[in-house]
């Protein structure tokens, strides 16, 4: 379930595990890479969390579709 602060939805490393069924650690290692965009950061009350917008879980699901394509 993303978060909500001021009206905005923010889609958390949780909300993106469970939709589309990778590790935590997975996710970092694939961005420290840089195979994945890192994640956009979001401030509210004190702290600074990880974002995964829209555009960024696009991204991951066409990173994803080409690590499942079959090699000719």
């Amino acid at each position: 379930m993303p978060l909500e602060f001021d009206g905005r939805s923010y889609r958390t490393i949780q909300d993106v595990k469970d939709r589309y069924r990778v590790s935590e650690k997975s996710l970092r290692r694939w961005a420290k890479a840089g195979l994945i965009p890192e994640p956009d950061f979001a401030a509210h009350g004190g702290r600074v969390f990880r974002h995964y917008s829209d555009d960024w879980c696009t991204r991951l699901e066409q990173f994803l579709n080409s690590k499942r394509a079959p090699v000719a």
